[in-house]
């Protein structure tokens, strides 16, 4: 009995090691890519003075070559306005999708004008409004983010 164990033990551990060497992960200035046999991403996290994650801003690829992105920002924000990435003059709204017991996400297909200001700009930013705390501001650095989209289009 042990025996058996120990052999459907081994093989588990090298199935696990299979699957998470089929994982690509790269780093593109700021932005991660991270990708498995399913689904490919390029994501950032943005991180108070506290180092602690404030927001996340996941891109994937939708249909027909499009850049879908997910914002996911902290509970108490006001639902009914849209959350905005701007890039200079370029904005977009991004309407709010669910909450979970972690964190409330606002998506919707990137605009081709928002991809060439990020691919463009230096900074770019998340504006949401927090129901306690009123307008707030999330710093998106768009260091790394024209390999890094590239490289996810590629898949």
């Amino acid at each position: 009995m042990l025996k058996s164990s120990l052999v459907v033990f081994a093989l588990l551990l090298s199935l696990q090691s299979a699957s998470a060497a089929d994982i690509q992960e790269q780093k593109f200035g700021d932005w991660e890519y991270r990708c498995d046999d399913q689904n490919c991403e390029l994501r950032q996290i943005v991180r108070n003075a506290k180092e602690a994650p404030v927001v996340q801003v996941t891109l994937y690829r939708g249909d027909n070559q499009t850049t879908q992105v997910r914002v996911a920002v902290p509970l108490n924000v006001n639902l009914r306005r849209a959350a905005v990435l701007a890039e200079g003059e370029q904005q977009q709204s991004l309407a709010y999708l669910f909450c979970s017991s972690a964190a409330c996400v606002a998506g919707g297909q990137l605009s081709a004008e928002m991809i060439a200001a990020f691919r463009a700009g230096n900074e770019a930013s998340l504006n949401f409004i927090s129901v306690t705390a009123g307008p707030l501001r999330a710093p998106i650095s768009l260091k790394g983010f024209t390999a890094g989209h590239r490289k996810l289009l590629s898949q």
